[in-house]
């Protein structure tokens, strides 16, 4: 509102950088000039009802400060839990990175952090992050940093959570729940990176209170982002096969932490477990591995077993899979790990006849998984850029109750940038674009359209067509059946 009043203008900028500017205000300090991307003038918008509005807001914010005003640090049980983990093993005296999306509570915990441990400092932009960068980090970074200069307890915003090497740091605290999981990924990837010498790293969420997360709905906004990782980005390797529902029910139980999902995943490590077995088996019977290499599709055994089922190992192309079927044809597990278990046998067990009756099983599971194959292949046509999705998201939220003339502007803008092949730079302009202007509030959707359009057409103009995948029919093959009796 002083803004507005003082200098006649609308900041449509950054939240972040607004503090900056309101503060210098309030200390009636003289502003030269406001960057032109971060206001309009006040003819540009409907000035009275935009006043009456914030006078609303600031009355609700008053009455909110009202409530607040006599909660000290020492009556804020997050800070204290914060500070208890600090004092306690196995974190005491270990360089730690303190993780916040907003400068004020970046601030908030440097101001009671710095009397209590040594060597704290904080970090949320301007020109001396890499200085700090080195400081917490000197091995990391090769910096000639001494011992005095060093940092310990490091607070930061997102600006340290994307492409720095700051593996001296031995854990990661998330103050609060970020909605993207890709987030929390990125932010503890500062610190487990190659080079670092720590055997281990530790990581510790703070997450809302129960009231809390009924009215932020973080829960919810969690599974819809996990949704979008799937889709965009699959659920199955070559190395790591899981189910999609096993997939999704793991990323949760870490990201919200329940135990149960991260012990597991730790106790079984399946992976690496018959990663290990293979080399071992095939170094210890090399004549054995050997036949085995050279034997003919679709070879058959049966063995006596507690487990009952038809075991089949099909593949199309690059994309293998172990299926268990019931004796009526009913695929009853598609996990590898799984059935790889069951397939274990020691070198006395002795084969016995496969039962020819089921071979029309194994028929009906190799269509099942053809049909799967191809399902998969198609769904490459489906996959978008989640850079693209984003600014999608704005261009629908633009929409909103505007003339045709506008939606159609907007959905050419949207299909032109949907059409091209988007570098590095480019990627990284649309996504600036789109969190940008979610940030912007009170601007036109005229004016808002305008701006995209001079920013995007000329930015993408040389830019190639995107590369439609090209869909191809895959037929699967039967590597081996075995009949568990």
């Amino acid at each position: 509102k002083e803004i507005l009043i003082k200098e006649n203008k609308v900041w449509i900028g950054n939240v972040d950088e607004l503090e900056e500017v309101a503060q210098m205000l309030q200390e009636d300090e003289e502003i030269e000039e406001l960057e032109k991307e971060n206001f309009y003038e006040i003819d540009k918008f409907y000035s009275d009802k935009l006043k009456e509005d914030l006078d609303h807001d600031i009355k609700i914010f008053k009455e909110m400060q009202e409530f607040i005003k006599d909660i000290g640090p020492e009556d804020d049980d997050k800070l204290q839990k914060l500070i208890e983990i600090l004092n306690k093993e196995p974190i005491k005296g270990k360089k730690v990175i303190i993780f916040s999306s907003f400068i004020s509570t970046v601030k908030y915990i440097y101001e009671n952090l710095k009397n209590k441990f040594e060597k704290v400092d904080y970090i949320f932009g301007g020109e001396k992050i890499l200085t700090k960068i080195k400081r917490f980090a000197p091995k990391a970074n090769k910096a000639s940093i001494s011992l005095d200069e060093e940092i310990q307890i490091l607070v930061a915003t997102e600006v340290l959570s994307e492409g720095l090497n700051l593996q001296d740091g031995q854990v990661v605290i998330n103050y609060e729940l970020h909605w993207n999981p890709v987030r929390i990924i990125q932010r503890i990837g500062r610190i487990d990176r190659i080079g670092s010498k720590h055997d281990e790293i530790y990581v510790y969420n703070f997450f809302p209170e129960t009231s809390a997360e009924e009215t932020l709905g973080i829960e919810e906004r969690v599974t819809k982002r996990i949704d979008e990782i799937i889709k965009n980005f699959g659920y199955d390797e070559k190395t790591i096969r899981l189910d999609e529902q096993t997939v999704r029910k793991k990323l949760f139980e870490i990201y919200t932490e329940k135990p149960e999902g991260l012990e597991e995943i730790e106790e079984k490590s399946s992976a690496k477990y018959f990663e290990n077995e293979f080399r071992r088996l095939k170094e210890k019977y090399p004549e054995e591995y050997q036949k085995a290499i050279e034997l003919p599709e679709k070879v058959n055994v049966a063995r006596f077993s507690k487990n009952k089922g038809i075991i089949v190992f099909c593949r199309t192309d690059d994309y293998f899979r172990l299926k268990l079927a019931d004796f009526n044809g009913k695929i009853i597990s598609s996990d590898d790990w799984e059935i790889l278990n069951l397939l274990k046998c020691t070198p006395e067990e002795k084969g016995e006849k496969f039962n020819e009756n089921y071979f029309d099983i194994v028929e009906k599971v190799k269509r099942d998984f053809e049909n799967e194959a191809n399902k998969r292949e198609s769904e490459k046509e489906s996959i978008t850029d989640p850079v693209k999705q984003e600014f999608e998201r704005l261009i629908q939220w633009l929409k909103r109750r505007e003339s045709k003339e506008i939606k159609s502007r907007l959905d050419r803008l949207l299909n032109f940038v949907n059409s091209k092949q988007l570098n590095f730079e480019q990627s990284k302009l649309i996504r600036n674009i789109a969190r940008s202007y979610k940030k912007k509030f009170g601007l036109k959707t005229k004016e808002i359209i305008e701006e995209l359009e001079k920013k995007i057409y000329p930015e993408l103009k040389n830019a190639p067509p995107v590369i439609k995948p090209e869909i191809e029919k895959k037929y699967a093959q039967i590597v081996i059946v075995e009949e568990l009796r």
